[in-house]
């Protein structure tokens, strides 16, 4: 009744990939509209450019959210990208500092970490992948 003058929409090509995807026959087809590409060694590969601009920026303050974060997202940032921490170095918000920590002690081999401000400057602390 309301919506009986509204044309239908265009396809959305991303998710217009996933149908062709779904009805493609070919038992070598690869998805192209989700997830992450890994390589036989377990790498992300990304685009030089998106590397330069790659940079996740955490404001959380508190623990959980903070270490939830991390774990997530680490298998996405690609080696050269960088976590930077507005209170990753505070002794105001422990929970942040405290997660960036656990994470780097549990990764240290996969990351650097550098002090990039001293309070109160934010941001103060940058976590860069190395590997």
């Amino acid at each position: 009744m309301f919506f009986n003058d509204v044309n239908e929409a265009p396809k959305d090509p991303i998710l217009g990939l996933s149908e062709e995807y779904t009805n493609d026959s070919n038992p070598n087809k690869v998805n192209l509209a989700v997830g992450v590409y890994q390589d036989d060694n377990g790498r992300t590969s990304t685009f030089e450019s998106v590397l330069e601009a790659e940079k996740i920026i955490l404001d959380m303050d508190l623990y959980e959210p903070t270490i939830k974060t991390l774990n997530i997202t680490h298998n996405y940032l690609s080696k050269g990208g960088k976590y930077v921490f507005d209170e990753g170095n505070s002794n105001l918000w422990l929970g942040e500092k405290k997660a960036l920590n656990e994470f780097l002690k549990k990764n240290k081999t996969h990351y650097r970490k550098k002090i990039i401000s001293k309070f109160p400057y934010q941001p103060d602390v940058e976590l860069k992948k190395i590997k």
